[in-house]
């Protein structure tokens, strides 16, 4: 990634070619889908409705379950549509499952986010979030691995004010 800015719509690409590249990832991302499966089927399965992906980046969601809606905040060839989490284009109670893998902690003020999910899913329906956890050793690593995503578990305040697809991350949110 070194030379492509984290707002430019290239981060896709080559975050894409990376993964092609990583099995070990694709492993660990294809568990996280499978999870997302076995919750939804196991509280939401007599729910109807679509099933969406927010933040999906270069998800291969799709690919292994393609009843899902894979979305972003930044259009990209391989997603169904570009989707803000705070401001959802979809009618009231009209969605079964909504599934945010890494993405919560880029949320600039994720009381919206509830407010959406709240509005947007039907009754019965859910939402699934895997973000990353902060126990001790991720504590350490996060503020050395993500330079362009904070780590701070101090701020005081959920929201943080900056704006764009990727700015603004507090990886100790989730």
């Amino acid at each position: 990634l070194s030379g492509v800015s984290i707002e430019d719509s290239d981060r896709i690409r080559v975050h894409s070619q990376i993964l092609s590249r990583k099995k070990m990832l694709r492993e660990v991302f294809g568990e996280f889908y499978r999870s997302c499966m076995d919750l939804d089927e196991r509280y939401f399965g007599k729910t109807e409705g679509p099933r969406v992906e927010l933040g999906a980046g270069v998800s291969f969601f799709k690919t292994m379950y393609p009843q899902v809606m894979t979305t972003d905040i930044k259009p990209a060839p391989h997603l169904d549509g570009v989707v803000d989490a705070q401001a959802m284009p979809f009618e009231a109670g009209s969605v079964r499952s909504v599934f945010a893998i890494n993405m919560f902690h880029h949320l600039p003020e994720p009381e919206k986010f509830f407010k959406e999910l709240l509005r947007v899913l039907k009754p019965g329906g859910g939402c699934v979030l895997i973000d990353p956890y902060w126990g001790p050793v991720a504590s350490w690593m996060y503020k050395r691995l993500f330079v362009s995503e904070d780590f701070n578990k101090n701020d005081p305040a959920w929201s943080s004010g900056e704006r764009g697809a990727m700015l603004g991350a507090n990886q100790a949110l989730s």
